[in-house]
């Protein structure tokens, strides 16, 4: 009978530490999911000069005068290259394109920029020396494969920048009109404004 009671109380503590051990390796888990949303808004950074100087040469002996260009800060392209063209040695309208005189990083919602130009009157600003005046006429941007204009659309590459021109005609009418006092050296004053657009 004692070993009957003691069989059965070692059951009953078997069936006890096994209930124990089954409810000890119980566990819970919960979990969630967050949707995740960034909104960029639109920017624009633009890069230009504060100052130019365009410095021509062989503008009276040739049909393709030369010429090239000094920055004062900001350059965006170090070595630019300008092209000039002309209808003849001496003709009165010099047209030339600065490349590379600015440049934009940005993102907007169509993925564009608005880029545009302004002189001093319009599309016109003046160059002065001792009372003679360069007009300049025509200006207009240009970037890649997007045509001279202003405005102009201009696709944005992020943080990648974009390089664009600037296109404009000088009048050397007054050189070439017989008039005295026509003076060489740096004609100054003239002025042009780029503004870009994103949304």
């Amino acid at each position: 009978m004692k070993k009957q009671l003691k069989y059965l109380g070692m059951a009953i503590f078997a069936a006890a530490s096994i209930s124990l051990t089954s409810y000890d390796a119980q566990s819970a888990t919960a979990s969630g999911t967050t949707t995740l949303r960034v909104t960029v808004p639109p920017y624009v950074v633009l890069y230009y000069p504060s100052a130019l100087t365009i410095v021509l040469a062989d503008i009276g002996t040739t049909q393709s005068p030369t010429a090239s260009v000094d920055w004062t800060e900001n350059n965006v392209d170090p070595t630019p290259s300008l092209t000039v063209s002309s209808t003849g040695p001496y003709s009165a309208a010099k047209s030339l394109t600065v490349p590379n005189v600015w440049a934009i990083r940005g993102v907007s919602a169509s993925g564009n920029a608005s880029v545009s130009i302004a002189g001093s009157t319009g599309t016109s600003t003046t160059v002065s020396n001792s009372g003679k005046n360069i007009p300049i006429t025509g200006l207009n941007v240009s970037s890649g494969s997007v045509a001279a204009g202003t405005p102009i659309t201009v696709p944005l590459t992020g943080m990648s920048p974009v390089l664009g021109n600037v296109g404009m005609t000088l009048d050397m009418s007054a050189l070439n009109s017989g008039s005295s006092g026509v003076l060489s050296g740096t004609y100054t004053g003239g002025q042009y404004s780029i503004t870009v657009t994103v949304n």
